[in-house]
C-alpha cells in the first residue's frame, strides 16, 4: 500500500513542479506559489510513506527474526549446531590439477 502511494504522491509532486511556470503566468505570484506548495506537500507525503514503508519492513523483519530464533531455541544443543553450520556458506578450496583453469599461452613471434 505504500508503495503505491509513493509512486502517486511522487507524480503528483511532479505534475505540480510542472505546472509551476504555467501557472505562475496565469495567475502570476499566487498561482506560482500554489503549485509549489502542492509540490512541497506531496514530496513531504511521499517522505511520509516511505518511512512508514521501511519501517513496516524493519517490524516484519524482527518478527520473523523472532520466529526463527523461537524455534532454533526449542532444538537440542546438537541440532542447533548442526543449523548453523547449515547456514554457513560452503568454504572455497584449493584449486588442484584437475579443476583448475586451463592456462593458455600467447604463442611468440
Amino acid at each position: 500500500m505504500y508503495k503505491n502511494l509513493r509512486i502517486i504522491f511522487t507524480i503528483l509532486s511532479a505534475i505540480c513542479l510542472a505546472a509551476v511556470i504555467p501557472m505562475g503566468m496565469l495567475f502570476d505570484y499566487p498561482g506560482l506559489f500554489g503549485a509549489l506548495i502542492g509540490a512541497g506537500i506531496f514530496f513531504m507525503l511521499m517522505l511520509l510513506c516511505k518511512q512508514s514503508q521501511e519501517s513496516a519492513e524493519k517490524k516484519a523483519e524482527r518478527l520473523a527474526q523472532t520466529d526463527d530464533d523461537d524455534a532454533d531455541s526449542t532444538g537440542s544443543a546438537d541440532s542447533a549446531d548442526d543449523q548453523t553450520q547449515a547456514k554457513m556458506p560452503p568454504q572455497k578450496t584449493v584449486a588442484s590439477a584437475k579443476n583448475a583453469p586451463p592456462k593458455y599461452k600467447r604463442k611468440k613471434k
